[in-house]
């Protein structure tokens, strides 16, 4: 399988629907995000594995959902978090209905 570097722009673009206005061009060193803007509605999954130039932990407050992080699928439920760094290979498989964090 074929890794592909991606910029957040670019991830953005391709696989989130409907990303809002307002955190589009957000440019500051520390991004933070309401999953409920980047979650079941608007994330097309499961996603491509991407190598992504940036670092990223997703915390979930209610629901699921199961990252691949290089070979290894993590499955994340409410309370726990997840820290993928800057040049591993990632996809997010599936989310549950009702995720939120």
């Amino acid at each position: 399988m074929e890794n592909t570097s991606i910029t957040f722009k670019e991830f953005t673009k391709a696989y989130i629907r409907n990303f809002p206005d307002e955190l589009r061009y957000l440019q500051t060193p520390v991004q933070i995000y309401d999953m409920d803007d980047l979650s079941v509605k608007n994330l097309v999954t499961p996603t491509p594995l991407l190598k992504a130039d940036f670092n990223f932990i997703v915390f979930a407050t209610h629901g699921n959902f199961e990252q691949q992080v290089g070979n290894e699928i993590k499955k994340v439920s409410a309370h726990q978090a997840l820290l993928v760094l800057q040049g591993e290979v990632t996809s997010l498989l599936r989310q549950s209905p009702d995720v939120r964090g």
